[in-house]
């Protein structure tokens, strides 16, 4: 787990639909399986994790780095068991097959199918299967690095100084 955080991680605001409910909320805890497949974790204990086993397939918008702060204040969403969607702070829009809600300033949207989910310790792995692919837009996208590595980089610029 510390060498998956000593890298910055991209951050993706995860659909996931259960009839006329559903959820959105951002993850930063994935990577390439190779073709066409990948995985990613969440926190065990949240409603999010239990969302996302139940529905079996979710969409995954890419943010734009300027977006962050929309993003991270869907943190909260990870204890919560649906989404208001009228009160979200931004607009949204159907994405390809799923036609999930998906934010409208997406920079790339990926549709993708859980094929296992497995529970490991506090986190739940999930491998899968990419579905459907759309690029958006063209911008600097968010990425996350652990408080512990800025640190360090913050007292390497202050040394170089």
């Amino acid at each position: 787990m510390m060498v998956m955080f000593l890298c910055p991680r991209p951050v993706v605001l995860v659909t996931a639909m259960e009839e006329r409910s559903g959820n959105i909320f951002p993850m930063n805890l994935m990577g390439s399986l190779g073709d066409g497949y990948f995985s990613f974790a969440l926190n065990a204990e949240r409603q999010a994790s239990r969302c996302v086993r139940r529905v079996e397939r979710v969409a995954l918008s890419s943010v734009p780095y300027d977006k962050q702060k929309e993003a991270r204040e869907l943190g909260k969403q990870h204890m919560q068991t649906s989404a208001d969607w009228d009160r979200l702070p931004f607009g949204i829009r159907r994405c390809l097959q799923f036609e999930v809600p998906v934010l409208e300033f997406a920079l790339s949207v990926r549709e993708v199918k859980i094929r296992v989910a497995r529970d490991l310790g506090s986190h739940t792995f999930l491998s899968v299967r990419l579905c459907g692919r759309k690029k958006c837009a063209e911008a600097p996208a968010f990425f996350m690095i652990h408080g512990m590595y800025q640190r360090v980089r913050s007292l390497n610029e202050s040394a170089r100084r």
